[in-house]
């Protein structure tokens, strides 16, 4: 089953934020997982922890070091309530993990490296109607850090040799 959490306030900081994290630590605790696992940790899950720290709690961690522009405290805060009860920590990347593991020695916790496969198998398992086109994709959160405003200002350079070139760029918007 797929259970969907819904915060009615925008804020993170919010008394509705706080009541709706209480619901879902409540859901949480009666179904008694064996493992608690965050994709990421936001400010919304502060409410949640006190209900999960008898479970075994493990930490995906996308940036172990905020990017030029992202130093939150925030994210500082959330680490300093998540990080001490995690069992372990999953990365995406060696460079991530061993940035980890410089910056944040103090915990001694497994540390797991998720290893992708390649993505060309995709290929496979395309119609040949998906494929009439190339595509440039950029996907993931629109952020000064990664480049976007090189991607856009190559595009005139790229349709200049690849005329039949679509470029899409998805992701969430931090007001970038």
């Amino acid at each position: 089953t797929v259970s969907f959490v819904v915060h009615k306030s925008s804020k993170s900081f919010s008394v509705d934020s706080f009541k709706t994290a209480a619901v879902a630590g409540k859901y949480i605790k009666n179904l008694a997982p064996d493992i608690v696992y965050f994709d990421s940790i936001s400010t919304r899950a502060i409410g949640i922890l006190p209900f999960i720290m008898n479970y075994p709690m493990f930490i995906a961690v996308h940036d172990p070091m905020p990017h030029t522009g992202e130093q939150s405290w925030k994210k500082t805060v959330l680490r300093k309530l998540f990080y001490p009860f995690a069992n372990g920590f999953f990365f995406y990347s060696a460079f991530a993990k061993r940035q980890f593991e410089q910056y944040f020695s103090h915990y001694h916790q497994s540390k797991f490296q998720i290893s992708f496969q390649p993505f060309t198998i995709f290929k496979k398992l395309q119609s040949r109607e998906t494929l009439q086109h190339d595509y440039i994709l950029f996907f993931g959160r629109l952020s000064p850090y990664k480049g976007i405003d090189l991607l856009i200002n190559a595009i005139p350079m790229v349709l200049k040799k690849y005329p039949n070139e679509h470029f899409l760029i998805v992701g969430a918007n931090d007001g970038y």
